[in-house]
């Protein structure tokens, strides 16, 4: 039986302020090219695909983005920014609610 290779997509974005060259299944999930392939751990699986509950969210182009439901293709020339690259500064202003009792 001959496997049916997906089509591959070359494209360039910014993570976490690092260019980034991806060939590969522009179907995937950013989420996991995230954590798959660039060891990035703050984007959570609680739904996927449902795309709900936000876990999974990071910032593209400065936008809020669930992960889980956007594939490879929507972020090309795009910048994506994790919990893993904002400036300290601004990660306390995210976890600092999180913390209160």
């Amino acid at each position: 039986m001959e496997k049916i290779k997906l089509k591959e997509q070359t494209m360039e974005f910014k993570l976490n302020g690092t260019t980034i060259n991806y060939e590969g299944d522009p179907e995937l999930s950013l989420m996991t090219y995230l954590r798959d392939v660039e060891d990035i751990i703050s984007p959570k699986d609680g739904c996927a695909p449902e795309g709900v509950c936000g876990c999974c969210s990071v910032l593209l182009d400065g936008n809020v983005l669930k992960a889980c439901i956007a594939p490879m293709r929507r972020i090309a020339g795009k910048e994506v920014i994790t919990m893993e690259g904002l400036d300290p500064g601004k990660k306390e202003t995210v976890i600092n609610p999180f913390a209160i009792e």
